[in-house]
């Protein structure tokens, strides 16, 4: 059984040792014959610094590392001799956001190891800018060739500093930034090839405004597949670790796929590209044999702690899809724009239908961004700690399991109550949010037996949940202000006939229970379950 390359991003290291790769070196011939500057965004984890190390390997015509792979055989038919070039590869990885003189610390010591492996000195420049520019002349005088750029994680110092009580370091940050990436302009005569990865593209930055000829690839369905594992690669590389997990989890080969599918799967990154796996999580869980969120273990996700201190996320939307033009998408604004341009360049949206050329659907990829999320907002939201909500899922759980509705409903109410803003006046748009989001956070922890907001020809279910001896469909109202209608827990019912939810559950063995419930906010919810087909009965009008 192949070694898997967990957590490793070094491409000789991979190819040294024999771990199990995936061959993109197609890709990566084809990237470093395209013309001059390119960027890709991509989420964090997903494969870009080992990108960036092929690419380095390439430039620096390590001819050896490539033998049996795509890359050697096109290099062969093109009758092009292996050239090396001097490679300055820097990294942003290692910023924490912490101190204004920490860009410049971690540049000092990039640069110090560039002079020893190249046997120059530029450690008389002491402004990273300087220093950089020096560097690029000085590899091109001495070996009388064009320097390849390769800069990995541009933007973590920007994307560190997000949140209010950082704002001065972010715009420190922002400027330091500015003046190391210039010289990509200024130096261009020096350079035969550049490549910057990272999450965002920052539209403040002027980086790529001032870099005419840059081409952000993030968003060409011909580099979809360069970062991350398709289900083709899974099967055709790993057939062993499928094994065993299937093994480990008692089931069939297909079905520990399709586990694995509706967990890391679902990535799509360009308007009509394959679907990509996330590798880490992916590794980790064929390593292990064992299922978890390992992606969202691996490091405090900072985007959406900003996003959900500025209360801005509605989570239900998210889980059905939010339309977006390209251009959305494809620029980040820094600190004051929408949500959606952060969630999707950082990994916890993605591409689920192209509308057309420049108009996408998006929203959450798999089942593990959607537990991390609810559990987030659990934590922000209702103040859970680990314990508390393990505990009060299995309450939840226990109550449906034994067709208690009224036990869950009372066990629900008060969670919605201390809810904040939930005394606010009604119709408050915050109390709304916060309501949805609440319900969402409640529902989705409830974990493998739920559909939150399933989906129906006509619109969707706030829930279906699979219990011990019933399917129950649930269809949720926040009491509406006076003079706006009344929510009652018959409308909710008869949604769930005008919508037809759960027409997909007519036949199934277990009864099928639908429950439409009205909360007030402050303690008091009222509910009626009736049967699916008594629900299908009801008199409705339009609505």
């Amino acid at each position: 059984m192949q070694q898997l390359p967990i957590g490793i991003q070094n491409f000789p290291e991979i190819r040294e040792r024999g771990y199990a790769y995936a061959d993109k070196t197609d890709m990566v011939w084809h990237l470093a014959h395209r013309p001059k500057y390119h960027f890709l965004s991509r989420p964090r984890r997903f494969g870009k610094s080992l990108l960036l190390s092929t690419l380095e390997c390439y430039f620096r015509g390590r001819e050896d590392l490539f033998r049996g792979l795509k890359l050697e055989a096109l290099q062969r038919e093109s009758g092009e001799e292996w050239v090396e070039h001097p490679v300055v590869k820097l990294s942003m990885a290692g910023c924490d956001g912490r101190e204004a003189d920490e860009i410049a610390l971690l540049l000092e010591e990039q640069f110090d190891d560039l002079d020893e492996a190249y046997d120059v000195d530029t450690s008389k420049y002491k402004r990273p800018n300087i220093r950089f520019a020096r560097m690029l002349k000085v590899l091109h005088r001495k070996y009388k060739r064009r320097v390849v750029v390769l800069v990995d994680e541009y933007d973590v110092p920007l994307l560190q500093t997000l949140s209010p009580e950082k704002r001065e370091l972010h715009e420190v940050y922002r400027e330091i930034l500015r003046s190391v990436y210039m010289n990509l302009k200024d130096n261009d005569e020096y350079i035969h090839f550049g490549m910057l990865t990272g999450v965002s593209q920052f539209s403040q930055l002027t980086l790529f405004s001032g870099l005419n000829n840059i081409r952000n690839i993030s968003l060409d369905d011909g580099w979809s597949t360069v970062c991350g594992f398709t289900e083709e690669d899974i099967v055709a590389l790993f057939p062993d670790h499928l094994e065993a997990l299937a093994g480990q989890l008692g089931c069939s080969r297909d079905e520990a796929l399709e586990r694995l599918r509706n967990l890391y799967d679902g990535y799509c990154f360009t308007p009509h590209g394959q679907h990509i796996y996330n590798p880490f999580g992916l590794m980790q869980a064929l390593d292990s044999k064992y299922l978890d969120c390992y992606w969202m273990k691996t490091g405090t996700p900072s985007v959406l702690q900003h996003l959900l201190s500025q209360q801005v996320l509605d989570a239900r939307k998210l889980e059905e899809g939010v339309v977006v033009k390209r251009h959305e998408i494809s620029t980040q604004p820094v600190t004051d724009g929408t949500p959606i341009a952060m969630l999707y360049q950082t990994g916890y949206l993605t591409i689920k239908k192209a509308i057309d050329d420049s108009t996408f659907l998006v929203a959450f990829p798999n089942r593990e961004i959607r537990t991390t999320l609810a559990w987030m907002m659990g934590s922000k939201l209702l103040g859970w700690k680990e314990g508390v909500r393990f505990k009060l899922m299995e309450r939840l759980r226990g109550f449906l399991d034994a067709g208690d509705i009224k036990g869950f409903m009372g066990a629900v109410d008060p969670i919605l109550a201390g809810v904040p803003y939930m005394d606010a006046e009604e119709g408050n748009p915050i109390r709304e949010s916060n309501f949805r989001n609440a319900m969402y956070v409640v529902l989705t922890m409830l974990e493998e037996p739920v559909q939150v907001e399933r989906p129906s020809a006509m619109g969707r279910s706030d829930c279906e949940v699979e219990a011990a001896g019933a399917i129950y469909i649930f269809e949720m109202k926040l009491k509406r202000p006076k003079g706006q209608g009344s929510n009652t827990p018959l409308s909710a019912l008869q949604q769930i006939k005008r919508k037809r939810y759960g027409r997909r559950l007519e036949g199934v063995e277990k009864p099928v229970i639908c429950v439409g419930a009205v909360f007030d906010g402050h303690g008091g919810v009222e509910f009626e379950e009736m049967g699916y087909e008594e629900v299908m009965a009801l008199e409705v009008g339009e609505e």
